[in-house]
């Protein structure tokens, strides 16, 4: 279905093209907006959500002196309080990078023991696009490990560069899929989403 007049987005810009703030209205008549703070290089600073007036999440993120991710911090808040729900940072400095400058690896450790939580391996193709992604947990067969053995994600490009397909596979172990989550894009001829297409989400037992 099309948005009605009402639940159309809108933007603010500055005058040098970047977006400050994102205004719109979900389908519970709830008043969203999004608004942006950048450093002085035009690197994202910080992203806020705010609903009915109500803050709902703030993203902070810190780069490397060659634009690389260093740290994402993420703060949410029950729905119309001021009380935090999670606080959450994912610090990227043991990272590899290619030749090209992407991102080809990431590790993170647990902040209790600093023992490795997680490994991400990533794969681009000859345009520098992201078209695999596996994250592989470290605690996996431990007696109080509870999730995934693995997540790989595909992900495939339009001509224009533009992500049409994210298909993302979970391994409760290995060679045993237990979920698969698909997601799909269109756009129009000025590279914009016309609409996200419906996701898929398939649950596997015991998949060989």
């Amino acid at each position: 279905d099309e948005y009605s007049e009402d639940r159309r987005c809108s933007y603010e810009n500055d005058a040098d093209g970047k977006l400050l703030s994102e205004k719109s209205r979900n389908w519970l008549d709830e008043d969203e907006e999004l608004i942006y703070e950048y450093y002085p290089d035009d690197e994202i600073q910080k992203i806020s959500s705010y609903r009915n007036g109500w803050l709902q999440f703030v993203n902070d993120y810190s780069y490397d002196e060659y634009g690389n991710i260093l740290t994402f911090h993420i703060v949410t808040y029950y729905f119309e309080s001021d009380e935090v729900s999670f606080d959450y940072t994912e610090d990227y400095s043991d990272c590899d990078y290619d030749e090209n400058g992407n991102m080809t690896a990431y590790r993170f450790y647990n902040s209790s023991d600093g023992s490795l939580y997680y490994t991400v391996s990533n794969r681009y193709d000859e345009n520098n696009q992201l078209v695999y992604s596996e994250k592989l947990y470290a605690d996996y067969g431990k007696a109080d490990f509870d999730g995934f053995y693995m997540i790989a994600t595909e992900y495939a490009y339009d001509n224009n560069g533009n992500t049409i397909l994210e298909d993302e596979i979970c391994y409760s172990a290995p060679d045993t899929i237990e979920e698969q989550n698909i997601n799909r894009w269109e756009y129009n001829s000025d590279n914009l989403i016309i609409k996200p297409v419906k996701p898929e989400k398939i649950s596997i037992t015991n998949y060989q």
